[in-house]
């Protein structure tokens, strides 16, 4: 039998994971805005769903949780990343205040949603202090995608957060003409 897994938000990133935990689970997905998807439902129906996927952008997770969401023990996994600009809050400190820890994972990679749709080989990390959970998770990628588990959630979240930082710095390095050794300064 399929699990049924809902993911919120449509965007690339929501859209990619939908397309690879569908190659195994029954998926639905939602977003603010209808969109002309396959299995697009209402948010409302979506939160029905026993395991989420939340792919809300991390400046837009503390509104979406107070607007929109009830907890009522979906298992979550959330596939965002980065720091709350307002607050200076990692994401798991954003969902504390409304998810048991028991019901919650964040994800983390490398990963890019274009290789995701391509069916690219990828490697992700489903991280939580709930071995089980990132466990059940972790099984409902499809064979292209190595998901691992780890316990190490403040880890996964800033390393997440930081690589922004590098992508950024070595952009730059590399608009500027600066080479490889000085977009390699970075990686420190």
């Amino acid at each position: 039998m399929k699990t049924k897994i809902g993911v919120i938000g449509a965007g690339k990133w929501g859209c990619a994971l939908a397309f690879a935990l569908g190659e195994k689970n029954d998926v639905l997905i939602s977003s603010r805005t209808p969109r002309d998807l396959k299995n697009f439902v209402s948010l409302d129906e979506i939160l029905k769903c026993e395991y989420l996927v939340v792919t809300v952008p991390a400046q837009q997770v503390s509104e979406w949780l107070r607007e929109n969401f009830v907890f009522s023990g979906q298992k979550i996994l959330v596939a965002s990343k980065g720091i709350e600009a307002s607050s200076g809050k990692f994401l798991n400190e954003i969902y504390e205040a409304y998810i048991p820890d028991e019901n919650i994972c964040f994800l983390s990679g490398p990963s890019f949603a274009s290789e995701v749709l391509q069916s690219l080989p990828t490697a992700l990390v489903v991280n939580s202090h709930n071995e089980v959970l990132s466990g059940e998770f972790a099984s409902f990628f499809p064979s292209f995608i190595k998901a691992y588990t780890s316990s190490d959630v403040m880890g996964a979240e800033i390393t997440g957060a930081y690589k922004n930082v590098i992508a950024i710095a070595a952009g730059i390095c590399e608009g500027l003409g600066l080479g490889k050794k000085c977009r390699s300064s970075f990686n420190l």
